[in-house]
């Protein structure tokens, strides 16, 4: 935490401007009895005085009179030269602890009868002061903080480069705009172009193959294209990172193809083959619902899982998609008792530009449009919020949505696979779940 000296010229401003402005001598001094500041130069008393009766109670101290005989001024080593006749005295608190003291030190009759008229107006004048000096704390405490974070993410930059100069692929890392803020050499020599001239520019404006913007654009997550960079051909593996709603940044993975199809390729690259050669349970149950969920992944649409939470539920859900007619397709998964409540339909059913306050321009499509043609997996169905099981419902039973604030029909041809540790049954009698949605699916 900060200390008065760190902001000492700071606080002499205010001081001298203090002094200047209402003509009584102003000082400032830390809780270790320290004169940060001021116009007031005689010493310190040893036994710290009225000052730091105020640094130990927190209370703030006036007096138009001084008494040499009382207890403070007879211990006090400065009492036979001192020519104090008053003080205002004000803590300074900064999280929620005394750091020091600002006062007001009398030593003409008029300052005196200055305090005594307006005793009310100087004081909360003080208090403003130390609350100011106070927030300059809290400032120079923020401006720390993030000094450490820079200089700890200058050092996480340094490592992140130095590993990425290691890897045989070429490596782009794109801000939510499209932007490159980073890029090894692999990824230099496809653009024939020096570090400095790449960074900042729109990876748009730098490869116009249609296919490569597509899956930019349409903001696909974890997808594998072949594309064009001048007169190389290239696998692009394209990875986002998001918050919720907002996008944080995008990573690129450029591989050379040699006679090699897309789509084998992007298989080769895809992080959900998950089999049920993979899930490995022995019990003569465990068998029996494999063999459930093999047949119904090639028949049933929609499937509910239930069971307790970390028994694989997910697990199941990859393996049903990959024994599909659909595991070339996307595998989308959404936990619905992570996302905020208020944020879980624009993530679902997307949003268009302008639905609310802060939307993207150009709108954003959710997590059913980029499960389109494969599987959405559905996890902790059973939190999703009443109002938005009925849209669900519709969506199941016209088999298209309508994104937020919009009012076009997008058609879907896709599987919805739902998990709950809940016993969806007993909330449908009790009134809290629809059941609508999910019930109606093959259950395992």
């Amino acid at each position: 935490m900060s200390d008065l000296m760190e902001i000492r010229e700071f606080i002499q401003r205010i001081a001298q401007g203090i002094t200047f402005a209402i003509g009584i001598d102003t000082q400032v001094i830390d809780r270790d009895m320290e004169r940060v500041a001021g116009t007031v130069y005689k010493p310190i008393p040893q036994n710290g005085g009225i000052v730091k009766r105020v640094i130990e109670s927190g209370e703030y101290a006036i007096s138009t009179t001084v008494d040499r005989n009382s207890p403070a001024c007879l211990k006090c080593n400065q009492r036979n030269n001192c020519k104090e006749m008053g003080y205002i005295h004000c803590p300074i608190v900064y999280d929620n602890r005394i750091v020091g003291v600002m006062g007001l030190i009398c030593y003409e009759q008029e300052h005196i009868e200055k305090v005594k008229d307006e005793r009310r107006g100087l004081l909360n004048f003080i208090q403003s002061m130390c609350e100011l000096i106070a927030l300059k704390l809290k400032e120079e405490d923020v401006r720390r903080r993030e000094q450490m974070v820079l200089r700890k993410l200058d050092n996480q930059n340094q490592v992140l480069n130095q590993v990425l100069e290691q890897i045989s692929d070429g490596y782009v890392l794109l801000d939510a705009e499209n932007v490159i803020r980073n890029i090894n050499r692999k990824a230099l020599k496809l653009f024939k172009m020096d570090h400095d001239q790449v960074l900042g520019q729109n990876i748009l404006d730098l490869i116009p193959d249609p296919v490569f913007h597509s899956m930019i654009l349409d903001e696909s997550v974890n997808v594998y294209e072949k594309i064009r960079i001048g007169e190389g051909s290239y696998g692009a593996l394209f990875y986002k990172v998001a918050d919720g709603r907002e996008d944080l940044a995008k990573i690129l993975n450029f591989k050379t193809i040699e006679n090699i199809g897309s789509r084998i390729a992007g298989e080769a690259f895809r992080e959900n083959q998950i089999t049920f050669d993979h899930i490995l349970g022995r019990s003569d149950r465990m068998k029996r619902l494999r063999e459930i969920a093999q047949k119904v992944a090639k028949t049933m649409p929609n499937i509910l899982l239930t069971g307790e939470t970390g028994t694989g539920k997910e697990m199941f859900a990859r393996a049903i998609h990959n024994a599909s007619d659909r595991c070339g397709n996307p595998f989308i998964t959404v936990n619905c008792a992570a996302i905020p409540m208020e944020l879980l339909e624009s993530e679902l059913f997307g949003y268009d530009e302008g639905a609310f306050t802060g939307a993207k321009k150009g709108g954003k499509i959710g997590k059913f449009e980029l499960a389109n043609t494969g599987t959405i997996f559905l996890d902790e169905i059973g939190d999703m919020p009443f109002h938005l099981q009925a849209k669900l419902l519709r969506v199941l039973q016209e088999r298209r949505l309508e994104r937020v604030g919009g009012n076009r029909q997008i058609p879907l041809n896709i599987r919805i696979i739902s998990a709950t540790n809940r016993n969806l049954d007993q909330m449908v009698e009790e009134g809290k779940f629809r059941g609508g949605p999910v019930l109606p699916a093959e259950h395992i």
